[in-house]
């Protein structure tokens, strides 16, 4: 199904030179993982999006073909951002002054609000009440949070400082 596609741009966009067999296996390999992906009527449907978008045979691009079958681009995530991100929803969600002045770690209790059963009568339908435990603190987020000078730092921190600690930790953060 691949080279269906493969041969469909080739003599769309005919080439001067043709492609050498190295460039013609990985192109053709990757439009395999498309077709696996989407499934082949996905993937031609692509295909002719793509052609119809493209002036050359170069423009008519993998990628161009990827976007065009709905597959998103994605970008690794750095793992400080994805830890800062975790330690972020914690100081929001779970981090809690405790009766002695001390801050802890809390579960986070949130009322969902209306029940699901839409057959439910108004009056009688309540609210879904949930409770989030705290998640599972990596020890490398640990040690960059008490780098910091741990919880109590953070959830005193105004708003307008947030950005500065995010350059710290991410600077702190090691795997």
């Amino acid at each position: 199904m691949a080279a269906l596609g493969l041969t469909a741009i080739r003599e769309i966009f005919p080439a001067r030179e043709p492609e050498s067999d190295l460039a013609a296996a990985l192109r053709l390999e990757l439009l395999t993982d498309i077709v696996n992906l989407v499934g082949p009527e996905k993937y031609l449907e692509a295909v002719k999006k793509a052609i119809t978008m493209s002036s050359s045979r170069y423009d008519c691009t993998v990628r161009k073909i990827r976007f065009c079958a709905g597959l998103k681009e994605s970008k690794p995530v750095d793992p400080a951002v994805s830890a800062w991100k975790l330690v972020t929803d914690i100081v929001r969600k779970h981090v809690r002054l405790g009766p002695e002045g001390q801050y802890r770690l809390e579960p986070y209790y949130a009322i969902d609000g209306k029940s699901d059963d839409p057959t439910a009568e108004p009056e009688k339908s309540l609210p879904t009440f949930s409770i989030y435990p705290v998640p599972e603190i990596p020890e490398a987020v640990q040690e960059a949070v008490r780098a910091l000078g741990g919880w109590r730092a953070l959830a005193n921190t105004l708003p307008e400082f947030w950005h500065a600690k995010m350059k710290d930790f991410l600077t702190l953060y090691e795997e």
